[in-house]
């Protein structure tokens, strides 16, 4: 897994899920959240530097990159879709976000330490 393996796991799934729930919160009305590029946050970090020098030729580590990246490509397309009045493409878009996240957290869940 990753850095003291379980701990940053926790933090990245951690961060991900309140990402998304940031997102959900503005699709029910609150404050336009905080957007991140997918290399810009803690994972998106580790796959660009250890993750890539350590994993990079493993089998799941680019599946890992590309859904990451969709993760992200998908929560930002939502929130410019309720900005644009199109509540339900974007409610569909954190649909796809949330079963991104849960493969995600599922491959970092079975990285090797």
């Amino acid at each position: 897994m990753l850095k003291g393996v379980n701990m940053l796991v926790e933090e990245v799934v951690l961060g991900h899920l309140q990402y998304l729930e940031n997102v959900q919160r503005f699709l029910e009305g609150g404050p336009r959240p905080a957007l991140s590029s997918p290399e810009d946050c803690l994972l998106g970090r580790w796959i660009g530097g250890e993750g890539k020098d350590k994993y990079g030729q493993a089998p799941w580590f680019g599946e890992l990159v590309e859904r990451h990246k969709a993760f992200h490509n998908l929560t930002e397309e939502a929130v410019r879709l309720q900005e644009r009045g199109e509540s339900e493409e974007a409610a569909k878009r954190m649909n796809e976000a949330y079963g991104l996240f849960a493969r995600i957290e599922h491959i970092l869940l079975e990285i090797p330490a």
